[in-house]
């Protein structure tokens, strides 16, 4: 069975929208890799100055916060990740399906993986905002004791 001209472009169009949602993927993984790269980069910081010998109790706590950053920042990138994952595979299953399968059927697991992308990436999103909430307590700590 060769699918005529129109159905290919009907396919390339119902493939692009999912795309799209990748490439938004893709930025909010960006963003939460270059988060994860500051907290890394200020644990390393934290960790010299320990081993010099200065003030070692504030510096404790600072890495007991950048641990639970790091640890929200994980899991959102896990669960952005698995998001994207779940999109590729709504991408193929457009493709796939199309060509060599009954459309409902297809439809149906294409649902499903679309909603399970967009409740990972809420997920994601929610570990998110918790991780900026961890930041900005430990911001108004700081102001509070100067």
């Amino acid at each position: 069975m060769h699918p005529d001209l129109n159905s290919i472009t009907h396919l390339v169009q119902l493939a692009l929208t999912p795309a799209f949602l990748l490439s938004g993927i893709g930025a909010v993984l960006a963003v939460l890799s270059a988060r994860l790269t500051r907290v890394v980069d200020r644990s390393h910081q934290i960790e010299d100055r320990i081993r010099l010998g200065t003030q070692e109790k504030t510096y404790i706590e600072d890495l007991q916060i950048l641990d639970r950053r790091c640890n929200a920042i994980h899991l959102a990138l896990y669960f952005c990740t698995f998001s994207a994952f779940c999109i590729c595979a709504i991408i193929c299953m457009i493709y796939i399906g199309k060509l060599y399968f009954d459309s409902s059927a297809t439809g149906v697991v294409v649902g499903w993986l679309f909603a399970i992308s967009m409740s990972s990436l809420t997920i994601s999103l929610f570990l998110l905002m918790q991780e900026i909430r961890i930041c900005a307590q430990c911001i108004r700590v700081n102001v509070k004791n100067l």
